[in-house]
């Protein structure tokens, strides 16, 4: 079975690595990491994901607005994206439960390694 590539765009890079060796622990996913937003879609278009792990706040260029620049290029809107952020916590969320906001979703930042990787699985099975 042919591993998954994941790409976390985040400009903390402890962030991006602990969540890259969490992953590829996993033996499912190759993960990548971007931490400059400006470079995002540059690093998307050359990394080809599977699935993108977005920050929200970012320096340049926030989460919203590379989102946005997936959204404008008829390759990289296809890839699913799920939003990883220190802007909402599970204390807004009731018990493991994600955030909508529109159509993204949102996983705090504070959640479990677990949840984070199921909500991948998740989002790469399309059931969120």
């Amino acid at each position: 079975m042919k591993k998954k590539s994941i790409l976390i765009i985040d400009d903390e890079a402890s962030f991006a690595r602990m969540t890259k060796i969490f992953l590829e622990g996993k033996g499912d996913y190759d993960v990548s990491y971007e931490t400059e937003s400006m470079k995002a879609v540059e690093t998307t278009r050359s990394t080809n994901p599977d699935l993108i792990l977005l920050d929200l706040v970012m320096p340049e260029l926030d989460g919203g607005d590379v989102l946005a620049r997936f959204n404008d290029d008829p390759v990289l809107k296809s890839i699913p994206v799920l939003f990883v952020t220190s802007m909402v916590s599970q204390d807004d969320t009731s018990d493991d439960s994600l955030v909508q906001s529109g159509d993204n979703i949102m996983i705090p930042k504070t959640s479990p390694p677990e949840f984070v990787h199921q909500c991948i699985q998740d989002k790469l099975a399309g059931v969120i």
